[in-house]
């Protein structure tokens, strides 16, 4: 758990110091999905068209967010 918590804020803060915060921020929103597909890795958990659909619909709202979040081409 304390390496977890380590491993967290030490890529939390590196993304930040590349990226800027609300694009971060809007990548966070990825970590549910890197936490079923850790379970279905590390604890065999099923993977089924629940989680599937669910991984979608986030993936999807992120990308949309981070369209909207990107400069306008004119």
């Amino acid at each position: 758990m304390i390496y977890m918590t380590l491993v967290c804020y030490l890529a939390w803060f590196a993304a930040l110091r590349h990226l800027p915060p609300q694009i971060t921020s809007i990548g966070m929103l990825l970590v549910p999905i890197m936490g079923i597909v850790a379970a279905a890795i590390a604890l065999g958990e099923p993977l089924g068209l629940k989680e599937a659909v669910a991984m979608t619909l986030t993936s999807s709202g992120v990308a949309l967010a981070l369209r909207r979040k990107a400069p306008q081409e004119e």
